[in-house]
């Protein structure tokens, strides 16, 4: 299942093991984390053959290019390489070609969570770079104070809809493999549980449910002098939506 892809030098000899360890979620253990490991991979190479696997990992597939004026805002999906043990595929939020912001995520048999799906998604990180803030800060403020998480999940959300995946996993701040203390708890659920929530998430367990595509909210009871601005964010996070459901369904085997 994994020779192949080490093979042409997809992967390293590190996804062999990585189940042993720290991987995706504290709430597995080493059989649960196996069988996700086989899962994704397996789900990879069904979904994605030959050349367009490699691209996939060699390139990835673009969700977002915007140029404003010296400065290029991306959205990649790709494998996860290094970061593998917070998930085994990653978009990446780039400014300049600088990571800003992360979000991780893995293709999970959705019996495990006892769904009546063969797959679904499990998002393990959502993660800003602590050394980027200022311009993290500044493309938030370029896309209309729209938050990199949200333009990270709705590229997501083309691609698990290009994939006809229905049903999506978060992790919970409990779980996520980055929580050190207890006294960064209330950060941690302002990153993962309260954006689960915020998307219409329901917590099932320890981690947090949700359908996609994810409901929108109506527009009618927002302020008119507001309503405007939240029309051009959503028109945005539909093009980014688009992009990634048609760079994922060009690959497609």
């Amino acid at each position: 299942m994994l020779k192949p892809l080490k093979k042409k030098r997809l992967i390293s000899y590190r996804s062999y093991f990585i189940y042993l360890y720290s991987y995706i979620s504290r709430s597995f253990g080493i059989p649960d984390k196996a069988s996700i490991l086989i899962n994704h991979y397996n789900y990879l190479q069904k979904k994605f053959s030959g050349a367009n696997l490699e691209k996939l990992f060699a390139e990835g597939i673009e969700c977002l290019h915007e140029r404003a004026g010296d400065d290029v805002y991306t959205i990649t999906f790709s494998s996860s390489s290094l970061l593998e043990f917070e998930g085994s595929m990653l978009l990446n939020f780039k400014l300049n070609g600088i990571s800003l912001s992360t979000l991780s995520f893995t293709f999970v048999p959705g019996k495990l969570f006892n769904i009546d799906e063969e797959d679904i998604i499990y998002i393990s990180g959502l993660q800003r770079d602590g050394n980027q803030l200022d311009n993290c800060y500044r493309a938030k403020k370029y896309f209309k104070n729209t938050s990199l998480s949200v333009m990270l999940m709705t590229a997501l959300e083309g691609i698990a809809i290009s994939l006809n995946i229905k049903t999506c996993i978060g992790i919970s701040s409990r779980n996520q493999l980055s929580l050190n203390n207890e006294q960064e708890y209330t950060k941690f659920y302002s990153v993962y549980d309260q954006f689960w929530l915020n998307n219409d998430g329901v917590l099932v367990g320890e981690d947090y449910v949700f359908k996609i595509p994810i409901p929108q909210k109506d527009v009618q009871p927002i302020p008119k002098n507001q309503k405007e601005i939240v029309l051009k964010k959503r028109l945005k996070l539909e093009e980014i939506y688009k992009t990634s459901r048609t760079g994922t369904l060009s690959l497609l085997s």
